[in-house]
Formats: structure tokens, sequence, C-alpha cells
């Protein structure tokens, strides 16, 4: 599940899943990391994106409409949870994250997979990032967010049912908010 429908206004005028990274757009490189560690994709949009989102992204992931993205992050995992139905397990990883290696979402979804019914958080110096796995009893407190928390309500109300993986990847922390963000990440390719 990639939620990426914030309104980009850190980024200023421009709409950071389309900007341009080695020639790719930034939620396409979001999505070529987690696609080899799951088996189906969801991308949540706000309306405005929806067409070019399909576009760049074919069928290499559903992407559903967050009819309220205003609403923030919690709404769009929620729209994207409930479009992905029942499931084994939900990873959760930002549209604006695509510095996460394929290496470190491969490890997070071992680690899911070995421990079902955790979930399974990955960190680096004492600092967790993203993606993280949610198991299908997460499915519920999932579809039901709302507001920018995002998922970090069910990771803390559920503390004693999280597995922290130690990743070597700080991948995990680093999301492209500002223009300086993205220009850092250009020049670091």
């Amino acid at each position: 599940m990639i939620p990426a429908a914030g309104s980009s206004e850190r980024m200023g005028v421009l709409d950071k899943l389309l900007l341009p990274v080695s020639g790719v757009p930034l939620i396409e490189l979001t999505v070529a990391s987690v696609e080899e560690s799951v088996e189906k994709i969801v991308v949540a949009v706000s309306p405005r994106r929806a067409d070019e989102v399909r576009a760049i992204l074919g069928q290499r992931a559903t992407v559903v409409v967050n009819p309220r993205p205003q609403d923030g992050m919690g709404s769009s995992i929620a729209a994207g949870v409930r479009t992905a139905g029942k499931a084994d397990g939900y990873m959760l990883l930002p549209g604006d994250m695509p510095l996460v290696k394929p290496e470190t979402v491969a490890k997070i979804a071992a680690w899911f997979l070995a421990v079902p019914n955790q979930i399974a958080v990955p960190v680096l110096d004492g600092r967790q990032g993203h993606p993280v796995v949610f198991p299908a009893w997460a499915q519920v407190a999932l579809g039901s967010l709302s507001g920018d928390e995002g998922a970090r309500s069910v990771i803390e109300s559920n503390r004693d049912r999280v597995t922290w993986v130690d990743v070597g990847d700080s991948g995990i922390w680093r999301d492209i908010d500002v223009p300086d963000d993205y220009h850092s990440l250009v020049a670091s390719l």
C-alpha cells in the first residue's frame, strides 16, 4: 500500500510524485522498490493525479482515488487497505520515499512471513522508518484511519505486537518533501 495523495504543499508548485529522477517519475521509483516483494501494489492518489499515475504505472499497480486527500495520510491508507481487501498483510510505504532499497523491503517482508502476527518495523540506529508491514488483524484499524498521523497509532497501540527489524538503509527515513530534498536526491544519483 503506497499512500500518495498528499498535496505536495511543502514542495511548492511542484507535484512531487511526477518529478523526474534520472528520467523516471518519483512514484515509479517507489513502486519499483516494493514490486519484487509483494503480491499486489495499491497506490492511493488524489483525484487530480489519478490519470497520470495510472498512465505511469500501467498494470504494475492498482491506483485508487482517495476522495478526501485533505483528511491526511490516514485517509489514503484507509482507501488503499479497503481497495486491497482481505490479505495476509499490508505493507505501507509512502509514495515520496523512493530511496528505500529493494533489499530492505525484501528483508522486512521476510521477517513478516516468519512472524506473521507481528507488525514488522524497520529500524536503523534506534530510529524507525518505512516500509512497515501490518498483519491481517490490523485491517480494520488501518481501514478506519484518517488524519496526518498515518498508521503510527496502530503501532503505538500494539507495541507488544511489534517486531523491530534492524536494517542498514537510511532510505527508510528519507522522504522527499521540499525542493532541497528533491535536489539532494537528484544529485546523489
